[in-house]
C-alpha cells in the first residue's frame, strides 16, 4: 500500500458515517446516498493531492458532496427538461417562485429540488432573507449565473446586484455562525 492510500484512508475513512448521513439529508433515499457517498470518495480519492493535510477533512468532504450533488440535480433537471420538451430555465423558475412551504406541497419535483439539497436550519436562514436577497443568493449560489445575467433577468444594475449579494451573504453568515461551527466550519 502506497503512502498516499494509507494518508488518504487515515485521512478520509473515519468519516464516510458522517458522508452517509450527510448524503441521506440530500438525497432522502437510501440507495441514492449511498451512490452519491461513493462517488465523493471516488472525487476526494482522485483530488487527494489539493488536499492540504492538518486542515478540516470533514469540510473538504463536505464541499466535495454539496457540490456533487448539486451537479447531479442540475444534469437531472436538464435531462428531464428535454424529455418534457421544457426549458431548463422555466423550471428554474418554477423551483424560485413561492415559499419553501409551497414548493414542498408541490406534486412536481422540479419545484422541489432544490428545497431537499439543504438541511433546515439552511433552508430557515434562507427563507428568512427578503425576496430580493433570495432571488440574488439562488441565482448567483446554487444557479452559478453571472452578475450581467442576473442584472439582466432581474432588471436591475449590476452595482446593485453586487451589493445586494454581498449583504444577503453577510446576513447568511450572521445566521448560520453557531450552525456552521458545529459542522467544523471556522471557529465560534
Amino acid at each position: 500500500m502506497t503512502d498516499s492510500r494509507r494518508s488518504f484512508e487515515n485521512d478520509v475513512l473515519p468519516y464516510v458515517q458522517t458522508l452517509n448521513g450527510l448524503a441521506m439529508k440530500y438525497t432522502h433515499n437510501e440507495s441514492e446516498a449511498d451512490d452519491l457517498v461513493q462517488e465523493v470518495l471516488l472525487r476526494a480519492y482522485r483530488s487527494y493531492g489539493s488536499y492540504e493535510p492538518g486542515t478540516k477533512c470533514l469540510a473538504w468532504l463536505s464541499c466535495i458532496m454539496k457540490n456533487t450533488f448539486i451537479n447531479r440535480y442540475r444534469a437531472h433537471q436538464r435531462e428531464k427538461a428535454m424529455l418534457e420538451g421544457v426549458t431548463y430555465e422555466k423550471q428554474v423558475h418554477v423551483g424560485m417562485t413561492g415559499s419553501a412551504e409551497d414548493a414542498l406541497e408541490a406534486d412536481d419535483v422540479s419545484k422541489r429540488g432544490f428545497i431537499y439539497a439543504f438541511s433546515d436550519e439552511l433552508m430557515q436562514a434562507y427563507n428568512s432573507l427578503s425576496e430580493d436577497f433570495r432571488s440574488i443568493i439562488m441565482l448567483a449560489d446554487m444557479l452559478d449565473f453571472s452578475y450581467r445575467e442576473i442584472s439582466e433577468k432581474l432588471k436591475i444594475p449590476i452595482g446593485t446586484v453586487m451589493s445586494r449579494l454581498c449583504r444577503a451573504r453577510q446576513i447568511l453568515r450572521r445566521n448560520l455562525e453557531a450552525y456552521a461551527f458545529d459542522y467544523g466550519y471556522g471557529a465560534k
